[in-house]
C-alpha cells in the first residue's frame, strides 16, 4: 500500500492539503488589499509566515509565497485552502472593481487568462494572447513581453496584470543578459585566454570551466570527486563576479571544521577579505550583514539563527554550501533551516563530492535548495523514480536515464581519472584483525539481540522504542569490534590497536611518512592517542569538542612540525579538510556509507600530495564490519547508477529485501541463526526466570523514558558481563526483549535526571550536582545511541547550571520553566554577569530544547551538542 503522500494522484494530494488546513492550527491575519484580490498573512505551525492572495475562491487562481505553492503544481497549498475555510463565504463573495486578470501559473510558469465577470468588450487581446481555456499561446520571453506592452494599453477597470507576471518577464530578460554576458567569458576561455588570471594559482582547464559552469548556471552542484579543488572554483567564480561588479557578498555555509580552512585559501587565492561569523547571537546577526566579499557561518550557526535569519530581510548575491550532503535528510531541523536561504540569493553554489551518499531522497533533499523545479515535488519524483514492490516498499530505482538527463544542467562531476590528473598511486590494503574471546562474546550477544528484533521486524513494524533499541545493538556490536569495553564487554586485548602500533612502527617511525588515523568513535582514538603517547610518537587529536578556531591550528602543526607525525580524527576531519601531508590513511573501523570512507581518503590522495598513498582499512574478522562492506558495495552501485559518466542503466532494484539497510540486516542476522519462534517458547514470566537464573541480589523496575513511556531495566549491586549474559539468555528463553542491566548508582542517576521526576520548586542545596548528574546520564545516553534522550538530558544540564549560578548569588531559584527569564531578568540586566556568558547558555539551552518531539537526533550531532554544553557549563561555573 502507497504512503498517500508519495500518491501520483493530483486528487490525493489536493485532499491531502485540504485535511492539512483542517486539521494543522494556523493564525491567519488579512494585511488588507492585493493588486487583484484580499491579502492574509498565515502563520503556519512551523511558525514560519506565508502571504495568500485570494483573487477568485471559486477558482485555483490564487497565490501563496510558500515553496509547495510554488514547486506542487497545484496551484493551491495547505495555506491557501486554511484561508478559504476560514473566510471562504466572504470572499466568495468579494466584488472585483475589473473584469478579468493576468496571473502567473505555477504549473506552467507562464501567464494564464482568468475572467471574474463579463469578458473584456475588446476581445482581440485575449484571443491574440490566450487560448480560450485562459492559456497563454507564446512561450518566450519576448513573447511574454509583448503580451505586457499590449495589456498596458487597456484600462485597469477592465484588466489587472498581477504583480508575478511582471516579476517573471524581468526575470527572463535579466536571465538572457546573463548568459550573453556569460557566454561571452565562455568564449574567453575557449580562445584561450583565461578569465580567471587574477588568480593566485594556476588553474587546470576543468577548474576553468567548472566555474564557468557555476558562473553560468547561477545555481548548480558542482559535484566533483573529493580532492579536485571545488573550494579553489567556487571561490575564483565569486572573485571573478566581484571583480566585476556583478555580485557584492556571498555567504559560505560548511562544517566548523572548515570554516578557518576557506578564511585561509580566501585570501590566499584571491585577496579578498572574509567575515567570520561568530560569537553572540547579538554579535552573530550583526556579522551575517557584513559588506566583506565573503562572510563564513557553519550549519549549526545557521540552524541556531533561523528564526532571525527567517525575519530578518537580509540577502547575499551568492550562497555557498560546502559539504552539501550536511542537509541530505530533507526531514532534518538543519536542512530546513539552510533551506530558508534558497530565496536569500540569486544564485547558489553548491559544493559536495557526494550528493548522494544512501539513497536517491538525499539526492533531492539537495536539489531543493539547488532548483527545486528541477526535481518538482516529491510525490512527483517518487512516482517517476522509486520502484515500489508489490506491498508497496522501495524495492528500487527506476528512469535513471530521465533522472540524469533532468540533473545534466545544473550538475557537473568530473574525477580524478576522468580530468586526467596525474597524481601519485594510491595502494589499498584490507586487514582481517582476529577478535579476542571476550570481543567475540560482546559482539555475539548484541547481533543476537537485533537479530531477536529483525525476526520480530519481519512479523510487524518495529515501534518507534523498538527501531531505536535495533540501533543500540548493532552500534554496540560495531563497537565491539575495536575493543569489548567499547561493546560493553570483558576487558581484554584490543588487536586493532596492535596492529596499528606495528603500522606506525612501520610506515611512520621507520618509514619516515606522515599518517591521517580515522575512526567513528573518540574512546577508540583516545585508546590510539595513548599507544602513540607511549611509542613517543607525536600527533595531533581532531575531534567534534575541539572549537572550530583551535582547527586551524591542529592542522597546521600537522603540516608544519616535522615532529608531528599522526593526526587522529573522528568525522570531524572527514569531512573537507586538507591533509596532504600524510601519505598513509589508516580506517580503524568502517563507516556505513562509502561516501564517509571516500571522503577520509579524499582528505590525504588529493591535489597537492606528492607520495604514493597508501589506504589500510583493519576489518574484524567474521564480524559485523566484513558485512557492513556489502552494504557499502550497493550504496556506491546507486550513486554510480546516477552519477558516473558513460552510465547506461536506467534501474537499480535492491537484492532479496526492501531497502539496503534491511538486505544489511539480513546478511547480520541470518548467520547468526534465528531465535525461537514465540510458539516454542517455554511460557515462563521473565521475573520466574531471572529468579531461577540470577544469585545476584536484583529487582525489575521501569525507569523513566523522554518520551513518557517507561522503559524496562534489571537493577542490581553491581553490572558484569557475565550477569548481562544471563539475562540475555533469560529473555530469549521466554521470548521477551531483555531489559537494560543497570547498577543500583546509575538507575538514581538516571531517575535524578528523568523527565518524569517534578522539579523542585526551588533549588535548595545541590545544583552543581543535578547539573553534574544530567550531564553525566546526557553521555551515557549518548554514548548508548540514544541521541534524542541524551540532548533533553543536555537541556536540563544547562538550566541546573544556571541555577546554581543564581544560588551563588545570593538569589532564590525558581523552577526550572522560570530559570532563563529570572536569570536574564537578575543576572544581566543588573551587571552581575557578563551578557555573552548568558547568551551563549541561553543559545545552547534553546538549541538543545528544539529538539523537544523532534526526529531521532544522530549520535554525531548528539556529540556536538554536548560538547558545547559541556564548556558552556564551565563556563557558567567560572562566571
Amino acid at each position: 500500500m502507497r504512503d498517500p503522500q508519495y500518491s501520483p494522484e493530483p486528487d490525493v494530494q489536493l485532499q491531502l492539503r485540504s485535511v492539512r488546513a483542517a486539521k494543522q492550527s494556523m493564525r491567519i491575519a488579512p494585511i488588507g488589499d492585493g493588486e487583484i484580490g484580499a491579502k492574509f498573512r498565515v502563520r503556519s505551525t512551523s511558525d514560519r509566515t506565508y502571504d495568500v492572495e485570494i483573487r477568485d475562491a471559486r477558482a485555483r487562481v490564487n497565490t501563496c509565497s510558500c515553496p509547495d505553492f510554488r514547486i506542487s503544481g497545484l496551484r493551491t497549498c495547505k495555506h491557501i485552502e486554511a484561508v478559504l475555510r476560514s473566510r471562504g463565504g466572504r470572499l466568495r463573495s468579494m466584488a472585483h472593481p475589473f473584469r478579468s486578470f493576468v496571473w502567473l501559473d505555477p504549473a506552467t510558469r507562464l501567464p494564464a487568462f482568468h475572467v471574474l465577470r463579463t469578458p473584456l468588450r475588446d476581445a482581440a487581446f485575449r484571443d491574440a494572447f490566450f487560448h480560450p481555456d485562459g492559456r497563454f499561446r507564446g512561450s518566450s520571453g519576448q513573447d511574454l513581453d509583448r503580451m505586457l506592452e499590449a495589456a498596458s494599453r487597456i484600462p485597469t477597470r477592465q484588466l489587472r496584470v498581477a504583480a508575478e507576471v511582471e516579476s517573471e518577464a524581468r526575470s527572463r530578460r535579466e536571465a538572457a543578459g546573463w548568459a550573453r554576458w556569460a557566454g561571452a567569458l565562455r568564449r574567453q576561455a575557449e580562445s584561450g585566454r583565461n578569465p580567471f588570471e587574477f588568480i593566485n594559482a594556476t588553474l587546470y582547464p576543468y577548474q576553468i570551466q567548472g566555474a564557468l559552469h557555476l558562473i553560468e548556471r547561477r545555481r548548480a552542484v558542482l559535484g566533483d570527486e573529493m580532492g579536485l579543488g571545488k573550494t579553489l572554483q567556487a571561490i575564483a567564480a565569486v572573485a571573478l563576479l566581484v571583480r566585476e561588479r556583478r555580485a557584492r557578498r556571498a555567504l559560505i555555509v560548511c562544517p566548523a571544521s572548515l570554516k578557518h580552512q576557506w578564511v585561509r585559501e580566501i585570501e590566499r587565492f584571491a585577496g579578498l577579505e572574509t567575515t567570520v561569523v561568530a560569537g553572540s547571537p547579538r554579535t552573530r546577526h550583526a556579522l551575517y550583514d557584513a559588506s566583506t566579499p565573503f562572510i563564513v557561518a557553519n550549519y549549526e550557526q545557521v540552524f541556531r539563527d533561523r528564526r532571525f535569519l527567517q525575519s530578518s530581510p537580509l540577502a547575499w548575491d551568492a550562497v555557498i554550501l560546502d559539504e552539501a550532503q550536511r542537509i541530505k535528510n530533507w526531514r532534518a531541523k538543519t536542512s530546513d533551516a539552510v533551506k530558508d536561504l534558497r530565496d536569500r540569493a540569486p544564485m547558489a553554489f553548491v559544493l559536495s563530492g557526494t550528493p548522494l551518499e544512501n539513497n536517491l531522497e538525499e539526492l533531492y533533499s539537495v536539489m531543493q535548495f539547488v532548483n527545486p523545479a528541477i526535481l518538482g515535488p516529491l510525490w512527483g519524483f517518487h512516482d517517476r523514480y522509486v520502484r515500489l514492490d508489490a506491498d508497496g516498499r522501495s524495492a528500487g530505482y527506476r528512469n535513471l536515464d530521465d533522472l540524469r538527463a533532468r540533473l545534466a544542467p545544473a550538475v557537473v562531476r568530473r574525477t580524478k581519472e576522468s580530468v586526467q590528473l596525474q597524481l601519485p598511486d594510491r595502494v589499498l590494503n584490507r586487514f582481517d584483525v582476529p577478535m579476542t574471546p571476550q570481543q567475540r562474546e560482546a559482539h555475539d550477544n548484541w547481533v543476537g539481540l537485533a537479530a531477536q528484533l529483525f525476526a520480530l521486524m519481519k512479523r510487524r513494524p518495529l515501534t518507534e522504542e523498538e527501531q531505536k533499541r535495533l540501533q543500540m545493538y548493532l552500534t554496540l556490536a560495531r563497537r565491539s569490534c575495536d575493543d569489548s569495553r567499547m561493546g560493553k564487554g570483558q576487558a581484554g586485548p584490543a588487536p586493532k590497536l596492535e596492529e596499528l602500533g606495528r603500522l606506525v612502527e612501520d610506515l611512520v617511525v621507520e618509514g619516515g611518512r606522515k599518517a591521517a588515523v580515522f575512526s567513528e568513535w573518540t574512546d577508540m582514538l583516545d585508546m590510539a592517542s595513548s599507544l602513540l603517547e607511549k611509542k613517543k610518537v607525536g600527533h595531533a587529536y581532531l575531534h567534534g569538542g575541539i572549537p572550530s578556531g583551535r582547527r586551524g591550528e591542529l592542522l597546521d602543526r600537522f603540516r608544519d612540525d616535522p615532529t608531528c607525525r599522526v593526526i587522529l580524527s573522528t568525522e570531524a576531519g572527514g569531512v573537507g579538510l586538507n591533509l596532504q601531508a600524510a601519505s598513509v590513511v589508516i580506517h580503524l573501523d568502517l563507516p556505513w556509507n562509502p561516501a564517509k570512507l571516500e571522503q577520509r581518503n579524499g582528505r590525504a590522495h588529493r591535489m597537492g600530495q606528492k607520495r604514493t598513498v597508501q589506504i589500510v582499512t583493519l576489518v574484524a574478522e567474521n564480524s559485523i564490519e566484513s558485512r557492513i562492506e556489502k552494504l557499502i558495495e550497493s550504496k556506491r552501485d546507486v550513486f554510480d547508477a546516477v552519477f558516473r559518466e558513460g552510465e547506461t542503466r536506467t534501474e537499480v532494484a535492491y537484492s532479496r529485501m526492501s531497502g539496503p539497510m534491511l538486505t544489511l540486516l539480513n546478511e547480520i542476522v541470518e548467520p547468526a541463526g534465528k531465535p525461537a519462534a514465540p510458539e516454542a517458547a517455554v511460557k515462563r514470566t521473565l521475573a520466574a526466570e531471572l529468579a531461577q537464573a540470577i544469585e545476584t541480589p536484583h529487582r525489575l523496575a521501569d525507569i523513566p523514558a523522554r518520551d513518557g513511556r517507561p522503559r524496562r531495566a534489571l537493577i542490581v549491586p553491581e553490572v558484569s558481563p557475565e550477569l548481562k549474559a544471563a539475562v540475555a539468555a533469560a529473555s530469549r528463553t521466554v521470548g521477551e526483549e531483555a531489559p537494560v542491566v543497570l547498577s543500583e548508582e546509575a538507575a538514581d542517576l538516571i531517575a535524578a535526571a528523568a523527565p518524569s521526576v517534578p522539579a523542585p520548586a526551588a533549588v535548595e542545596a545541590g545544583p552543581k550536582n543535578r547539573a553534574d548528574r544530567a550531564l553525566l546520564a546526557a553521555t551515557c545516553l549518548q554514548s548508548s545511541g540514544f541521541g534524542a534522550e541524551a540532548v533533553a538530558h543536555a537541556a536540563r544540564a544547562v538550566l541546573a547550571a544556571l541555577g546554581d549560578l543564581l544560588a551563588r548569588h545570593g538569589l532564590p531559584v525558581p523552577p526550572d520553566a522560570q530559570i532563563p527569564a529570572v536569570a536574564r531578568r537578575d543576572l544581566v540586566t543588573s551587571g552581575r554577569v557578563r551578557r555573552e556568558v548568558l547568551d551563549r547558555a541561553f543559545a545552547s539551552l534553546a538549541w538543545a530544547q528544539s529538539f523537544e518531539g523532534a526526529e531521532p537526533v544522530s549520535p554525531e550531532f548528539a556529540r556536538e551538542l554536548l560538547d558545547e554544553i559541556h564548556e558552556t557549563t564551565a563556563t557558567l561555573r567560572n562566571a
